[in-house]
C-alpha cells in the first residue's frame, strides 16, 4: 500500500535571475535571461500583453532555436509554455523590440 504520493519535484523557483514577485517586463530590444542556481527538470512560461521569442538552455549558454509565444486572447487568459526540459536558463525576447509591445512573463521551474 503507498501512503504517501509519489512527488516527482522536491522544488520550485519563480523569475530566478531577477527575483521578483509576479510579472517581470522585457523592454524593448533587451533580453530577459533567466538562469537557475541548478538544472531544474521541467518549466512553465506564463506571458502576458505581448508576444515573445523563448529559447531553452540546457547549460545556460547554448541556446536553442527561438519558439514563439504569443500572449493569447485577454478574454481567455494568458498563453504558457510548458515543458519538461532540463533548463539552466530561458531567454525572452519581445516579438516586436520597439519598445512600443514590451510583454511580461512568469517564470516557474521544478527540481
Amino acid at each position: 500500500m503507498i501512503t504517501e504520493p509519489f512527488k516527482l519535484y522536491t522544488q520550485s523557483f519563480r523569475n530566478p535571475t531577477s527575483d521578483a514577485d509576479g510579472y517581470v517586463s522585457v523592454v524593448g530590444s533587451a533580453e530577459a535571461v533567466e538562469t537557475f542556481t541548478d538544472k531544474v527538470l521541467a518549466i512553465i512560461l506564463k506571458i502576458h500583453d505581448n508576444d515573445v521569442y523563448v529559447q531553452l538552455s540546457y547549460d545556460g549558454t547554448n541556446y536553442d532555436d527561438k519558439i514563439l509565444l504569443e500572449a493569447g486572447d485577454p478574454d481567455i487568459g494568458d498563453d504558457v509554455l510548458a515543458v519538461s526540459y532540463q533548463a539552466k536558463s530561458v531567454k525572452i525576447t519581445n516579438v516586436n523590440p520597439s519598445g512600443t509591445a514590451d510583454a511580461r512573463y512568469q517564470l516557474i521551474g521544478w527540481k
